[in-house]
């Protein structure tokens, strides 16, 4: 079971009695106090977050701007954590202090949960619960920087040969053909030109012709 909070209309407090087992090693361990911590990870809880931000300069300048500010999109909740209302969808962000970055970074994305999401999942995943200013930046250079990812983001390197070249040596040799139109019509009916263009000696040798259809451009060819 998860405590995480969701849309269904039935929103009851789960009983501490039922054992939550899905957030044990989230970065959102506030959520599911009844869990012991793991020996492994250490969940951000919400007296690591309180505490960091308390600690955090960053943070205390926050505090100062809300207090001179009303209209300030930062605000405080009653447990004393700084949040934040996302410009776009409204959601409530908690301000990651600098200390907690990694820790955070390291939950959504190394952990065996959290399978290794891509860069933009991972931003996505962040972004619906947390805030910081350089957020993108940090979460691209965690993916950089990760041993299980780097196999997967190389690109695979195409194999190609240098183009090879086919020079006209002799008049007539090669030749190139092209058509242009449809043009304004002739007394006898023609739309079309068939330029044929003498690759050696750049002879060039337009040809009327009355339609383009897979008929007339190689009769117009051999007969002209």
């Amino acid at each position: 079971m998860s405590r995480l909070p969701t849309l269904a209309t039935d929103r009851s407090v789960i009983s501490e009695e039922i054992p939550c087992l899905a957030l044990a090693d989230s970065s959102r361990g506030w959520v599911a106090p009844n869990c012991a911590e793991l020996d492994n990870e250490q969940p951000v809880t919400l007296a690591r977050m309180l505490a960091a931000q308390k600690d955090d300069q960053r943070c205390q300048d926050l505090r100062e701007k809300m207090d001179q500010n009303e209209h300030s999109r930062f605000s405080e909740t009653k447990e004393g954590r700084i949040v934040r209302v996302a410009p776009l969808d409204r959601a409530i962000q908690v301000y990651v202090p600098f200390i907690l970055h990694q820790d955070l970074l390291r939950l959504e994305h190394d952990v065996e949960r959290a399978s290794h999401p891509g860069a933009n999942r991972l931003c996505a995943s962040i972004r619906r619960h947390y805030y910081w200013e350089s957020m993108a930046a940090e979460v691209y250079d965690w993916m950089a920087s990760c041993a299980s990812c780097a196999p997967n983001s190389i690109a695979p390197i195409r194999r190609t040969e240098m183009l090879k070249l086919f020079p006209a040596t002799d008049p007539v040799a090669s030749l190139s053909m092209d058509l242009l139109g449809p043009l304004t019509g002739t007394k006898t009916g023609n739309f079309f030109l068939l330029i044929i263009v003498d690759r050696f000696s750049q002879l060039v040798r337009a040809v009327p012709l009355a339609g383009i259809t897979a008929t007339n451009v190689p009769s117009a060819f051999c007969r002209d």
